[in-house]
């Protein structure tokens, strides 16, 4: 005898699936023979008007990133954004990158500052217009995080996952600091759409689009470099048919496979580097033609190298110099004449000398630092920024929430989705390059969108596993549990 279901769906509702979805599941523990419940009227809306769901979540991401930004005051707690601010008003006066002295600079990336320089012009040099352009780049964010989502989870995760970043404590937070953190995460959640849409769509301009937000975040932070010339080679590979692969096969694309059509992986991976190049090449052109280097993004990454190894550093000193001889050592370097470049790579040359010095030690740091990029929470916390006693409480109660679901899920997923491949590929190459050189939560920050879908994903997955045993369970004939 065939029992009947906990709940009837509605008149003209497509047939329900062997496996519960994750709202599903909730419905019915939550007293589900009703049939007009807050779920299954977001579920119609989801199928009917997905656009004016992801609008309001859109809009409930805005609304949280703008109560609290609001609640902060005028000034700017960090030196670094300090620094920004100041090189964006200089683009505005005087349309000039120079440093405090007046000497053209390119130590600070200029990605940042190019959008400061923007919203001063418009509004002048005011910290509240920068906090606010950042919650709604925060808010655009949420959504592209919805349109991945789409393409790696089912339909009920990817609300949540939307929802989830939303509300998310960290994005959150990152709205209100003088640091890029937001505008990295909406470059990198824009160049993984865009990079799925040239290939679903063999789009030309989708893969420009993609570039042209790569050459953007290459820009702005010159780490993530690495990472965004490894997608190259991913949607050459991605786009291949998958070897003995039976009729219908979407080719480990997760229902999302790619449209024929002429272009191929290779053309499409160049489009790409196209305007990667072409930005970031100018910029190096710039810092050729004025500081007489070839300088790739910022004169920082020697040093950043030598904070990350000097003698005596640990995992978790990020860019304090509390040891021993640091500072006098610093100060020699930075008395140079030569400029930028030149004292640069005198950091560059000392770290690697620290580095031969003592190899396994480097080795043990680099583990720890690439271990450290995925902490729970930043400790220690930056000095002098504004705290919040429940910061840590709300990232462990989020992200580390998701972390392991999420981890659990990309390995899982690898084999039958090649998106979760790329997904990896980025994981894995920020997580060298702050290895060998400083390692900080938020340098992780821009990772944290994929965190969260792939972490409501396996969560999802584990209700439904966990829903279809105590079914299986269940003796025959005996009615499904029901909290109401």
């Amino acid at each position: 005898m065939t029992d009947a279901p906990a709940v009837q769906p509605p008149e003209g509702a497509r047939p329900r699936s062997a496996v519960a979805t994750g709202a599903e599941v909730i419905e019915r523990r939550s007293g589900g023979g009703r049939r007009a419940t807050v779920l299954g009227r977001a579920r119609d809306l989801a199928a009917r008007r997905p656009w004016l769901l992801v609008a309001a979540i859109c809009g409930l991401a805005l609304l949280a990133r703008v109560i609290y930004v609001l609640t902060l005051g005028p000034a700017i707690a960090w030196y670094d954004g300090e620094h920004y601010s100041r090189l964006a008003a200089g683009l505005v006066q005087t349309g000039r990158y120079d440093n405090e002295r007046g000497h053209p600079s390119a130590f600070w990336p200029p990605g940042y500052p190019f959008l400061l320089a923007a919203v001063y012009r418009f509004f002048g040099v005011n910290v509240t217009a920068v906090r606010l352009a950042q919650c709604l780049i925060g808010a655009a964010g949420v959504g592209m995080v919805q349109r991945i989502a789409r393409r790696v989870v089912d339909p009920a995760s990817t609300w949540l996952a939307a929802l989830a970043a939303a509300l998310y404590p960290l994005f959150i937070y990152s709205a209100g600091a003088f640091f890029p953190v937001t505008l990295l995460i909406a470059l990198m959640a824009g160049v993984v759409l865009f990079v799925l849409l040239a290939l679903e769509r063999r789009s030309a301009v989708a893969a420009l689009t993609a570039g042209a937000l790569a050459g953007w975040e290459g820009l702005t932070n010159g780490s993530t470099l690495l990472a965004l010339l490894l997608v190259a080679p991913w949607m050459a590979w991605a786009i291949a048919p998958v070897p003995g692969a039976a009729p219908g096969d979407d080719g480990g694309w997760g229902g999302a496979a790619p449209r024929a059509g002429r272009r191929g992986g290779v053309g499409l991976a160049l489009l790409y580097l196209l305007p990667l190049t072409l930005i970031v090449g100018g910029w190096t052109l710039r810092n050729q033609l004025v500081l007489g280097r070839p300088v790739i993004v910022s004169c920082n990454a020697g040093y950043n190298v030598w904070l990350g190894n000097y003698p005596g550093v640990q995992a978790s000193t990020g860019n304090r110099m509390d040891q021993p001889g640091m500072n006098e050592e610093a100060a020699r370097i930075w008395s140079q004449t030569g400029g930028e470049a030149v004292r640069d790579r005198a950091f560059s040359r000392r770290a690697l000398a620290y580095i031969r010095a003592d190899l396994p030690r480097f080795l043990r740091l680099s583990l720890q630092k690439g271990l450290g990029l995925w902490a729970l929470y930043a400790e220690p916390m930056t000095e002098n920024r504004p705290r919040m006693r429940l910061e840590k409480l709300a990232s462990i109660l989020s992200y580390g929430v998701l972390l392991p679901f999420a981890l659990a899920w990309l390995f899982l997923t690898l084999r039958r989705n090649r998106i979760s491949a790329l997904i990896l590929i980025l994981f894995l190459s920020f997580t060298l390059v702050h290895a060998v050189s400083l390692s900080k939560v938020r340098y992780r920050l821009p990772l944290d969108s994929f965190v969260i879908i792939y972490g409501v994903g396996g969560a999802i997955a584990l209700l439904r596993t966990l829903a279809r045993r105590a079914a299986r369970s269940r003796p025959a004939g005996a009615p499904a549990a029901n909290a109401g």
